[in-house]
């Protein structure tokens, strides 16, 4: 497996390297194949890349966006990564792109994993790009250790595209693309900032965070994964 660690001093170095990064990823998929598709996390780091990436000239009209995970609110709410998706990256050049939303109208992400998984099966696959983040924590897309799901979520066998994760009072559940949806993307992009995050990444690539969900992404040998970290938070 190629891991590749770019690092940049600035934001907007950070964002230049990776729009252009995925970009040529997602031209590369039209050229190939007349489609790509692209799933993207949720959080405050990526909207930045977001904002850029929604300006570049690609042709957007051939290309999916998805999400790699989605908190189980109303797509209105605040907390709802695709209410980001749309205010931040569904515009411009970007807003001619089709998208597909992880949120349904059941009342718990675990009754709706047949419903989204179907929505997933239809997309072309595997996925051009797959962009992800990482917690404070080490947790990547959705991937809690103390969820019940968590296990399930992460298992190498099985075809299921995503999981529906529940977790304590309080936190809100979740939709996430499983693991091997995830490692079977043709690219896995991570979008890291600030000196905590570089640590937890340390941790995962020495082995010292064996136990660290995003080491199940590190240390898979299937799919190229590039990471982008910005040493500064903003």
């Amino acid at each position: 497996m190629a891991l590749a660690i770019s690092l940049h001093q600035t934001i907007a170095e950070w964002v230049d390297a990776l729009v252009a990064h995925v970009s040529v990823q997602l031209r590369r998929g039209v050229e190939k194949k007349g489609e790509a598709v692209l799933a993207v996390s949720g959080g405050s780091t990526p909207q930045p890349i977001f904002t850029a990436l929604a300006q570049q000239p690609l042709p957007w009209q051939d290309i999916t966006i998805t999400l790699v995970d989605e908190r189980w609110v109303n797509p209105s709410d605040a907390a709802s990564n695709e209410l980001l998706v749309r205010d931040y990256l569904l515009c411009n050049w970007a807003e001619k792109a089709n998208f597909v939303p992880l949120k349904t109208d059941h009342l718990q992400p675990v009754d709706a994993v047949p419903a989204v998984h179907t929505r997933l099966a239809a997309l072309p696959s595997p996925f051009d790009v797959v962009m992800l983040g990482m917690g404070v924590d080490g947790h990547t897309a959705s991937f809690f250790r103390h969820s019940e799901e968590y296990a399930r979520a992460v298992a190498l066998e099985g075809n299921a595209h995503c999981c529906g994760i529940t977790l304590p009072a309080g936190i809100h559940a979740r939709m996430t693309l499983t693991l091997p949806t995830i490692l079977r993307a043709h690219q896995i992009v991570f979008h890291l900032t600030g000196e905590k995050k570089w640590q937890l990444l340390h941790d995962a690539l020495s082995g010292k965070g064996d136990e660290l969900p995003v080491s199940r992404v590190i240390h898979q040998t299937q799919t190229p994964v590039s990471v982008y970290h910005c040493v500064r938070m903003a």
